[in-house]
Order: structure tokens, then C-alpha cells, then sequence
């Protein structure tokens, strides 16, 4: 990730850039992503988990008017199980760091076109004496 830049002027003055994780920070953002994919998987598993115990141990209970529903719990068990919560977000991250490098970028384009300017008003002056 670039990093934020302060220039100084030849008079002294000092120009730091903006921080660009005001407004994006791709570690906070990963930190989100981990914690929506530790949760969605840990709560995927103990409903799979729970469905399985309850098709295995309630197997007479569970017929509906006539029909066994425990293959149709076993067959949500498996898809949650078989749940893929990472590939959701692939790419994110390296979206949030390409947006942060832009606006990094700009904010020290901005802070050194500051500096230049301050350094040129610096330079008139001494060459006007």
C-alpha cells in the first residue's frame, strides 16, 4: 500500500497528506470479511450439525403426512456444510487496496503541489531581495 507522504517547503513549512484510511482502510476491511466468514461458518455448521442429530434421533417423528422429510434434512446439512462463504468475497480486499492506493496517490499529489507552491512563493521572495 503507498504511503502517506509529508513534504516541506523550502521556507519550512511542512504539508502532510491526507490520510487516505479515512476513507478506505483495506485492514479494517479485512478484519469485516474474517469476521462475516467466522461467523456464516460457524453458524452454517452448528445448523448442519443440528439438523443431522435431529434426522438420525427423530427419524420416526419427522414423516410428514406419509413422508420421511430426513433425507430432505440431510440434504440441507450437506449443502450447508458444502457452503462456501470465502468465495463471496473474493477480491474485495485487493478493491479496497487499489481504492486506497488511488486516493493515497491524490492526497499526496495534493500535499506536494502544496509544498511546490509554498517552496516557489519561498523562492520569489529571496530572489526579489
Amino acid at each position: 500500500m503507498i504511503e502517506r507522504m509529508i513534504y516541506t517547503a523550502a521556507d519550512g513549512q511542512v504539508f502532510e497528506a491526507q490520510d487516505a484510511k479515512e476513507y478506505v482502510d483495506p485492514n479494517k476491511i479485512q478484519a469485516a470479511i474474517d469476521n462475516v466468514i467466522s461467523v456464516v461458518s460457524s453458524t452454517s455448521s452448528d445448523i448442519s450439525n443440528k439438523m443431522t442429530i435431529l434426522g438420525e434421533s427423530s427419524r420416526d417423528a419427522i414423516v410428514v403426512s406419509g413422508n420421511d422429510i430426513a433425507p430432505s434434512l440431510e440434504a440441507i446439512s450437506t449443502g450447508l456444510n458444502e457452503l462456501d462463504v470465502t468465495s463471496q468475497f473474493d477480491g474485495l480486499y485487493d478493491k479496497a487496496v487499489s481504492e486506497y492506493n488511488n486516493l493515497q496517490e491524490q492526497f499526496n499529489a495534493e500535499a506536494k503541489a502544496k509544498a511546490d507552491a509554498a517552496t516557489a512563493a519561498y523562492n520569489a521572495r529571496m530572489n526579489a531581495y
